[in-house]
């Protein structure tokens, strides 16, 4: 995976709760990243990559590359999914709902 260059975050080092770096690239959408749309389906892929979205995936949005730190800063909720394993996905219906694997 990427790395995206160090930069500081607001949340604690120990509330980090996956095995990937907070510098990791993640990917989402333009979409989802510029709307500030909520997070409501997450791909681990096999390979170890992360992938955040917004319900479905429109045929016009823009792929991003975004650090991971920042979208757990964004959304601490996804904190839950620090044990999704590697090509498992988990969705949720509103922000605050409970993810399903």
């Amino acid at each position: 995976m990427s790395a995206i260059t160090e930069h500081s975050h607001a949340f604690l080092p120990s509330s980090w709760p996956f095995d990937s770096s907070e510098s990791t690239a993640a990917f989402t959408t333009m979409r989802l990243w510029q709307q500030e749309l909520p997070i409501l389906r997450v791909f681990h892929c096999a390979n170890g990559d992360w992938q955040f979205f917004n319900g479905d995936i429109a045929d016009d949005d823009e792929g991003l590359m975004v650090c991971f730190g920042c979208v757990f800063e964004r959304d601490a909720s996804i904190c839950i999914l620090g044990t999704l394993p590697r090509g498992w996905s988990a969705t949720r219906a509103i922000v605050g709902g409970s993810w399903e694997s």
